[in-house]
């Protein structure tokens, strides 16, 4: 991991997934501010905190359609460390 302060962390959205319940690896909550269904996959915007929004998309399947909550609520999204990268951020040391 680099050294230093000034660090960001780089995630492709498509590696999220969404799980039930803060107890998984990684796991962060967010609260969903719209999501469109797409038919085989659905697009999510979701708030993680002080106003940054992230958008992304997920397939649709009977194991996670139960987990999307309805805007306005709560739910938890999930990275896997192997998919997280922290780079120094531009200009940072």
């Amino acid at each position: 991991m680099p050294q230093g302060k000034n660090l960001v962390l780089v995630v492709r959205s498509e590696k999220l997934r969404l799980v039930a319940g803060g107890e998984h690896e990684n796991a962060f909550p967010v609260t969903m501010r719209s999501r469109v269904f797409q038919g085989e996959s659905q697009l999510l915007i979701v708030e993680i905190g002080s106003g940054v929004s992230l958008t992304l998309r997920l397939g649709t399947h009977i194991d996670t359609d139960g987990l999307l909550p309805q805007p306005g609520q709560k739910a938890y999204l999930s990275l896997h460390p192997e998919h997280a990268f922290v780079v120094p951020a531009a200009g940072g040391r």
